[in-house]
């Protein structure tokens, strides 16, 4: 494997997936709503939600260095305000800090090994006059996630009630509905009800925007069709931990989390469950690639 791709994955893994050393930044973040991001259990401390946004800030200046920016600090600042503590608010803060690593993940796409021996800038070294190579860079920010995380899985020991005890359904992320004849149901949503088109797939499906809510046109198999229902996605952080918490509370699962598809930043997961009158629901999590 090459190096550029190597410390790729290990961006993808520190975020969202299974770093060797512990649980990944969303995973400790799993369960945590906006009250408790915004709680200083530590006086003087930062709260959670700070630390995110720092995270978030960092991710984006060392993606702008990697793409040949000099040093500085990053355009938000190095300890960025928290502006609204809702639970919008707080949604935000953790979708900005999934797209930052995605962003710096990308960066990686136009590097090459040999590109990781260049200075920050052309010129940059540290206060011992050692280089501040690229390479360098990159280990330092995988380090400082690392750091922040450990962080964070601290302040939560401190809150009155553990997050980890609760999966903590998020925001509706889709909506099944199924359809009779997927063309005609695609222009009626289109051209009728004005909805933004995103994307057609097989084998009889269409996706729409509704206000970031994402609607999800299906054309059942006939053998299917009379029994079938909209189908509710509810987002999720961490799949597998809201897997096992929601089955140690008696959920039935249709069958263990699976990769539903891989697009081109993320892949697709989720695992479906029934309510108590066999209604379909599922958890979904977009997980960086």
């Amino acid at each position: 494997m090459r190096e550029v791709e190597r410390l790729r994955s290990e961006v993808q893994s520190t975020v969202g997936g299974d770093p060797w050393y512990g649980p990944s930044v969303l995973s400790v973040l799993q369960g945590v709503d906006a009250a408790a991001a915004a709680a200083r259990p530590i006086p003087g401390a930062h709260s959670v939600w700070e630390l995110v946004l720092h995270m978030t800030a960092w991710a984006r200046e060392t993606a702008r260095r990697l793409g040949g920016g000099s040093f500085g600090n990053p355009v938000e600042g190095d300890w960025p305000p928290v502006v609204g503590t809702d639970s919008i608010a707080w949604e935000k803060s953790l979708a900005e800090l999934r797209r930052a690593h995605d962003e710096l993940s990308r960066t990686f796409v136009d590097l090459q090994d040999g590109d990781l021996g260049r200075l920050v800038g052309g010129t940059q070294t540290d206060a011992l006059g050692e280089p501040v190579t690229l390479h360098r860079t990159m280990i330092g920010i995988l380090q400082h996630d690392a750091y922040h995380t450990g962080q964070v899985a601290l302040l939560k020991k401190l809150l009155p009630a553990p997050a980890t005890s609760d999966p903590r359904l998020g925001p509706i992320g889709q909506i099944a509905v199924p359809v009779g004849n997927l063309e005609r149901a695609i222009a009626f949503y289109r051209d009728v009800l004005g909805m933004r088109f995103l994307f057609q797939a097989p084998p009889g499906l269409g996706f729409f925007d509704c206000a970031g809510v994402r609607l999800m046109l299906d054309a059942p198999l006939k053998a299917q069709a009379e029994s079938y229902s909209s189908v509710i996605y509810y987002k999720v952080l961490d799949l597998k931990a809201a897997f096992e918490a929601l089955s140690a509370r008696g959920v039935h699962f249709e069958a263990k989390p699976h990769r539903i598809a891989k697009l081109a930043d993320h892949e697709l997961w989720m695992a479906f469950f029934r309510d108590p009158d066999r209604n379909l629901l599922a958890l979904m999590s977009e997980v960086p690639v």
